[in-house]
C-alpha cells in the first residue's frame, strides 16, 4: 500500500503541492491578520468568543480545501496503473489515504503557521490586545471533519478512475467543503466524545465504498454504467438453457 501511495497522482505533482503550501503560508496569515487587527480596532473585545473561532477554524481549513479543489484529487490512479494486475480498491483506497495524509498534514501545518504567528505578536512590545486562538479546540474537530469530506468525496463515481469536473462533482466539492467547515465548527462547541459520530460514518461509508467497487476502474461514466449491469455467466446461460428446455418439455407434456 505504501508503494502505490508513493506514486499516487497527487504525491507526483510537485507544483500542485507547492501552490497549496504557498496559499497555506499566505491565507493563514492573511486570516490571522484579519483577527488581529479586529481585535485592535476593538481593543480585544472581538465580536464574541465564537466568531473568534470562526476566523481560527476558516484560517485552517483554507489549506485542506485548496487541496480537495486540485484537479489530481479527482484522479483516482494513473493511466498506466489501469494496465497493472492491481486492483481497483487498493488503488481506491491508497488515493483515499493519499488525500486524507495530505490534508492532515496542511491542517497540522496550518496550526503551527497560526501558533507561530501568535509567539510573534505576543512578542510585539506595546500587548496587542489578541484573544486566545484555542487552536486544541479547532484542530481535531477539523480533522474529523476532513475525514468524513474525503470519504463522502471519494464515493462519488468511485468507479470511475477520473471523475470528470462537471456540474455535480463540482456541487459535490463545494458542499463537502462548506460542510465540513460547518461540522468542525459545531464539533468544536460540543464535547469530545460527539465527534466519534461523524468519524465512524466517515469509517463506514469507507468501507462500503471500498467493498463496492468493481474489479477495476472505467476510464469514462458511460463505460462505468455498462460495468455495473449483471453480468451472464457461463453457468448462468446453463442454467437458462435448461430452464427454457424443461419449461418446454413441460408445455410439451400438458399439450399433449
Amino acid at each position: 500500500m505504501l508503494a502505490l501511495i508513493r506514486r499516487d497522482p497527487l504525491l507526483g505533482s510537485p507544483a500542485a503541492i507547492l501552490r497549496v503550501l504557498v496559499a497555506l503560508l499566505l491565507g493563514t496569515s492573511v486570516a490571522e491578520g484579519v483577527r488581529t487587527f479586529a481585535a485592535t480596532a476593538t481593543e480585544g473585545a472581538m465580536p464574541g468568543h465564537f466568531a473568534n473561532r470562526v476566523y481560527v477554524a476558516a484560517a485552517l481549513w483554507l489549506a485542506p480545501a485548496i487541496l480537495l479543489l486540485l484537479s489530481k484529487t479527482r484522479e483516482r490512479c494513473r493511466a498506466m496503473d489501469l494496465a497493472l494486475p492491481i486492483e481497483a480498491r487498493r488503488l481506491w483506497l491508497a488515493h483515499t489515504q493519499t488525500i486524507w495524509l495530505l490534508g492532515l498534514v496542511l491542517l497540522a501545518a496550518g496550526a503551527g503557521v497560526l501558533w507561530g504567528y501568535e509567539k510573534i505578536v505576543f512578542a510585539i512590545p506595546g500587548k496587542i490586545p489578541v484573544p486566545d486562538q484555542n487552536l486544541e479546540l479547532v484542530v481535531i474537530p477539523l480533522a474529523i471533519s476532513l475525514v468524513l469530506a474525503v470519504a463522502a468525496l471519494q464515493s462519488f463515481r468511485p468507479g470511475l478512475q477520473q471523475v470528470p469536473a462537471d456540474r455535480s462533482y463540482r456541487a459535490v466539492v463545494l458542499l463537502m467543503l462548506g460542510g465540513g467547515l460547518g461540522l468542525g465548527i459545531a464539533l468544536s462547541k460540543l464535547p469530545w466524545f460527539a465527534s466519534l459520530l461523524p468519524l465512524v460514518f466517515a469509517i463506514g461509508l469507507t468501507a462500503r465504498t471500498y467493498h463496492s467497487l468493481p474489479p477495476t476502474f472505467a476510464t469514462s461514466p458511460r463505460e462505468a454504467e455498462s460495468t455495473s449491469e449483471p453480468v451472464r455467466t457461463a453457468g448462468t446461460q446453463e442454467w437458462e438453457t435448461h430452464a427454457e428446455t424443461g419449461s418446454g418439455k413441460s408445455h410439451s407434456a400438458l399439450y399433449y
